[in-house]
């Protein structure tokens, strides 16, 4: 393992990621590292990031490489230097991310993901409350997916909500919808609430773009949309 850029930047490549190979592991070192740097937040009970995670290559991975981990936690930055500058290349069939009722406030900046396997999905993040207020700015979805994000939650529970998009590009094919909200048939979910896509560019080749089984608050402004389907059971 080679030293971190600086004491609040992590990259892949400070846990073992090379060019040409898998980088699961290293990911998954990077985000244990995340997490053990949490520090407490002063006016709150949820911890907080004290690190950015930088992303300035491509790298493959085959498994999920942010893990379930107990607990919330808020205010992590995740950075790339640039659509398709940036990228992480999906080749497995699990889900990339899996935020299992523990993150909130996540951002994401100038980073593309690609899927090379049609079961996989980008982001499952299930909640009770703990997982809302994400935010992607100048970021990228293209390949083959099942679905791009799944938000999901027990009955009567607050779901996820708060999730913005600015400035991304949402391409490829999606078997369900690039994100689909409410997946499980539990007979109430609340909290599925303003999501919001600002000068976004739409251009997916199959899918549903916006599925909300549930129901919720939807904002699109502005951008470019060749195929906008949204779908509210």
């Amino acid at each position: 393992m080679t030293t971190p850029t600086t004491d609040y930047t992590l990259r892949p490549e400070d846990f073992g990621a090379k060019p040409g190979a898998d980088a699961t592991d290293a990911f998954r070192k990077l985000f244990a590292e995340v997490n053990r740097r949490l520090k407490p937040d002063a006016g709150g009970g949820v911890p907080v990031s004290t690190v950015t995670v930088l992303l300035s290559s491509t790298y493959s991975v085959s498994r999920t490489i942010m893990e379930s981990a107990p607990g919330r936690a808020q205010g992590l930055t995740i950075r790339g230097i640039g659509k398709r500058s940036s990228e992480i290349v999906m080749t497995g069939p699990e889900p990339l991310l899996v935020n299992a009722d523990r993150w909130m406030g996540v951002r994401f900046y100038d980073v593309s993901f690609r899927s090379t396997n049609p079961r996989a999905s980008f982001l499952y993040s299930s909640s009770t409350g703990g997982a809302e207020d994400w935010g992607f700015t100048n970021c990228e979805w293209r390949g083959t997916w099942r679905y791009g994000i799944g938000l999901d939650g027990p009955a009567a529970s607050n779901c996820n909500s708060e999730w913005t998009f600015t400035g991304c590009h949402v391409n490829g094919s999606y078997d369900v919808a690039f994100l689909w909200s409410g997946m499980t048939a539990h007979a109430a979910q609340d909290q599925f609430l303003n999501f919001s896509f600002r000068d976004c560019k739409v251009e997916y080749d199959h899918g549903d773009f916006l599925r909300f089984d549930k129901g919720g608050f939807i904002t699109v402004d502005g951008g470019q949309g060749e195929r906008l389907h949204v779908r509210a059971l």
